[in-house]
């Protein structure tokens, strides 16, 4: 009904039922280059760690903004509803919100409208997603505070674009990274590959795991817990940090798999 149209249903006894559709479309005007159209993937992006907080009363649907973000280095956080939305966004000041609409304890709208009314927080950035088309509810979230709208169930590509238009983001491409004749840690020496010795078993393939899946974050951390671990694992950590920190995703695998596969 909300496109003018209905869906119609033939149906015959014992033979099975036809449904149809009929909708009027504007025709296309743009050709899309297929050289273009095929994206690269994306690994991270350039700069800090961006922090991102995802709103929504469903753990599902900030799952999903989770999965998708954070192997790309950004840093996640995580509220149920409007209330504690306003609490985390005090406490650790994000770059960006994404926020759901309808949730118990305080909806989004009453959230947003809370944050553009509070001195310290009056200018965050807030994109508002719901499951629905109604322009009513995208009307009413402009009204609120919100920055942008993108629609339920998350479409990653729209997703990407959104943060990269309002956060200014360079992305970095798989296809563009160089790879380096020699692995250098953070003060630019050369470290001797004889000399690292690798981590324990079970990090080692924890290391792997979070390789595999790109889980830049997730390895950074990892570094310097081993630094503090112990000082034979330094070398090893500065290695497994740095090409983490520069999204070198496919070297960072390689370079685990050599030790995991001497298990």
């Amino acid at each position: 009904n909300l496109m003018g149209s209905a869906i119609n249903v033939e149906s015959t006894y014992g033979q099975g039922s036809i449904f149809s559709i009929d909708l009027e479309l504007p025709i296309a005007t743009a050709v899309i280059d297929s050289k273009q159209a095929s994206t690269k993937t994306i690994i991270g992006c350039q700069g800090k760690a961006r922090k991102i907080l995802v709103v929504d009363d469903k753990w599902e649907n900030r799952s999903v903004i989770v999965n998708v973000l954070q192997p790309l280095g950004f840093e996640l956080l995580e509220a149920s509803n409007g209330v504690e939305g306003l609490e985390k966004a005090t406490e650790c000041n994000p770059d960006l919100i994404i926020t759901d609409l309808v949730m118990p304890v305080m909806d989004g709208l009453e959230m947003m409208r809370r944050l553009r009314s509070s001195d310290n927080l009056k200018d965050l950035l807030i994109i508002a997603s719901s499951a629905s088309v109604y322009e009513l509810d995208k009307q009413q979230s402009s009204n609120a505070g919100c920055d942008d709208f993108i629609s339920k169930p998350v479409d990653v590509a729209e997703l990407l674009e959104k943060l990269k238009q309002h956060l200014q983001l360079e992305w970095v491409y798989e296809d563009f990274i160089p790879k380096p004749e020699t692995i250098t840690d953070a003060g630019a020496e050369e470290i001797q590959l004889d000399a690292i010795v690798p981590p324990p078993s079970d990090i080692l393939i924890l290391l792997y795991d979070f390789a595999k899946r790109g889980s830049v974050f997730e390895i950074r951390q990892e570094a310097k817990k081993l630094e503090v671990l112990d000082a034979k694992f330094v070398p090893f950590a500065k290695v497994i940090y740095k090409l983490a920190k520069e999204f070198k995703v496919k070297q960072l695998r390689k370079f685990i798999e050599e030790y995991v596969d001497k298990l």
